[in-house]
């Protein structure tokens, strides 16, 4: 558990001529018993003395020879600061002969850099052992968390006890505690117990925050994470625990992270802040902060790269600066109405109340006790646990407003629902409609209203497969206005439109309900008759052709209006024919329709059925105009 340092030999013969020559030399200090039963600790001043060593290069055996230098100082006065000379601390114990077990010397400020212990007893002189945050942790006389020294029991031996401190990374504290081993032991336990719940606290609250910005996508969690762990990094770096038990054989980390720590807590503090309180109606606050972590940057960077001292001093004159800052900011929000600024509020008051407890009972204005040891840890734990529930309310208040959109939007819905059917009913109706008329554009020509292109030949190929089916015939006239084009040269497009007009409804006149009329395309019409054989389609073709005759052209009263038709037959039954068949053995007839004059019908080649039910081949005569 210990590890003991001997002085060069050098050292003894030097220090050892000393005190042949100069027994006694002039030590001043109060002489404290140490009965072999438990002892309480010492209080007040005096117990103790120091010397300052401004030039930081006094020996141990010099500063035996300042021995009546040195000055019994209260605990007030133990707080250096940061400073780089080294001072040393002096007292002597007398032990009782019957005195079996060892005392413990504390110095309860765990940040001190390089302390070493000295004892002289009955002539004789030992480098006790070294101990900081200079050295690795496993270099300290006992493994806790501050600087502690075990002092042997020497029964009978009055021990003169010299410390030598430096702390140039840090501020300076030569407050010293004396305890008995029981009391050592169960200061040990009651700073495990108590402080490791602290940290365990905190590593939760860590790790919700983290959970719930994976969960929620929010980032004020993840920065309130950042927060709450830099905190605790911070504060296991100024306890001794990060020495103890993070980084033990890193002391050159250990001289700076106490800074970069207390830096990076800013930035991570103030970007929660300002995403978790509106601070925009006070520009003013977003520049201080921006400077203030400017500044807090500038002196970690002096601190890591050049002073260390110069560079703490700035960081922490920052801080103490920004924290005013923050309250303010928090307490302007809060009298505006804002209820998660109050949290704040509440929060920094516990936390800088813990803050000055425990300042004040380090510079010696209230007597060191639980709430000084502890007060930094209980009050941050208070504000990190008071921003947590905040934050809760936050959740709860947005789950709250939420829950009320959805019972409005679901009233909405209800009132909606209300006239549901028969908005939809009527909205169904019309869509009906619509599509019905949308149906019957798709499938009508839009100047005649016949049946367009595609339509009449789907129209004609479902006739057919009647016919086929159920052995009837199907006849198909082809009818084409004569000089069409001449009339549009001659009296315009729209005469030559009304004239169309006017052929589709003589068309559809003359047709029976099961008659197909489309407009084939251009002047060009299409007729299929079902139940119609060649006689019957040429006696409806010449009625046909007297229709035309009778119409007159529009704003030309002399002149009348002829057509040419050509007639094919399908006779149904075992005759398999297409549209497309059907319809060409028609065209070609009615090109032979042009070709004889014009004003007349031509019909194709036919398979006619005779009288007796015998097929015979018959070519009718076309008809003349």
């Amino acid at each position: 558990m210990f590890n003991r340092y001997t002085l060069p030999m050098r050292s003894f013969l030097r220090i050892g001529l000393l005190l042949l020559l100069c027994p006694g030399a002039g030590v001043g200090a109060a002489t404290l018993d140490l009965p072999a039963t438990a002892f309480s600790p010492p209080t007040g001043a005096g117990w103790y003395e120091l010397l300052v060593d401004d030039s930081a290069a006094l020996s141990f055996a010099e500063v035996r020879a300042r021995s009546g230098e040195f000055v019994a100082l209260s605990r007030r006065d133990a707080n250096f600061g940061f400073t780089k000379a080294q001072v040393w601390a002096h007292f002597r114990l007398r032990h009782a002969p019957d005195l079996a077990r060892p005392a413990f010397l504390l110095l309860p400020r765990a940040l001190l850099d390089d302390v070493e212990l000295y004892v002289v007893s009955g002539g004789r002189i030992w480098e006790r052992a070294r101990s900081g945050d200079a050295r690795p942790f496993a270099a300290r006389d006992l493994a806790y968390r501050v600087v502690a020294f075990e002092l042997a029991a020497r029964p009978g031996q009055t021990v003169d006890y010299y410390l030598r401190l430096r702390s140039p990374n840090s501020a300076l504290d030569v407050t010293l505690d004396l305890v008995d081993q029981s009391d050592f032991h169960r200061l040990m336990m009651r700073d495990n117990l108590l402080l490791g719940g602290y940290f365990g606290v905190m590593v939760g609250l860590v790790v919700t925050a983290l959970m719930l910005a994976m969960l929620l996508r929010q980032a004020v969690f993840a920065y309130f994470a950042l927060y709450v762990g830099a905190f605790t990094l911070m504060a296991a770096a100024v306890s001794g625990y990060g020495m103890m038990l993070l980084w033990p054989n890193a002391p050159a980390l250990q001289q700076v992270l106490p800074t970069v720590l207390v830096t990076l807590t800013m930035y991570a503090g103030l970007a929660f802040l300002r995403r978790f309180i509106d601070l925009s109606p006070w520009p003013a606050f977003a520049r201080l902060f921006g400077a203030a972590l400017g500044l807090a940057t500038l002196g970690t960077l002096v601190h890591v790269a050049a002073d260390t001292q110069l560079g703490m001093v700035i960081v922490i004159a920052t801080a103490l600066g920004v924290c005013p800052l923050v309250f303010a900011a928090c307490l302007l929000r809060a009298l505006r109405g804002d209820r998660f600024a109050r949290y704040f509020v509440f929060g920094w008051l516990a936390y800088t109340a813990g803050c000055g407890i425990a300042a004040a009972e380090m510079y010696g204005v209230v007597a060191a006790g639980f709430l000084g040891t502890y007060g930094l840890y209980i009050g941050s734990l208070a504000k990190f646990v008071t921003l947590t529930l905040a934050m809760a309310d936050r959740l709860r208040v947005a789950q709250r407003e939420k829950e009320a959109e959805v019972v409005r939007t679901n009233a909405e819905l209800a009132a909606l629902n209300h006239n549901l059917e028969s908005i939809v009913s009527e909205r169904t109706s019309e869509l009906e409609a619509r599509n019905r008329e949308l149906g019957e554009l798709a499938i009508r020509d839009g100047l005649t209203g016949l049946h367009n292109h595609s339509a009449a030949i789907e129209l004609l190929e479902q006739m057919l497969h009647q016919a086929h089916r159920y052995d009837f015939p199907v006849t198909v006239l082809m009818l084409d206005i004569d000089h069409f084009k001449r009339v549009n040269d001659t009296y315009g497009h729209q005469v030559g439109d009304a004239l169309l007009e006017m052929v589709a409804q003589n068309l559809g006149e003359a047709l029976r309900d099961s008659d197909i009329v489309g407009r084939y395309g251009g002047e060009e019409f299409l007729i299929a008759m079902p139940h119609a054989d060649a006689l019957a389609a040429r006696d409806f073709g010449e009625r046909l052709l007297e229709r035309m005759r009778a119409i007159q052209v529009p704003g030309a009263p002399h002149d009348r209006l002829s057509a040419s038709i050509g007639i094919s037959v399908c006779h149904g039954g075992e005759q398999r024919m297409s549209a497309a068949d059907l319809i060409g053995r028609a065209d070609e007839a009615l090109y032979r329709s042009k070709r004889e004059g014009r004003d007349r019908l031509t019909l194709a080649t036919l398979s006619l059925i005779a009288a007796d039910g015998t097929p015979r081949q018959v070519n009718l005569p076309t008809t003349p105009a």
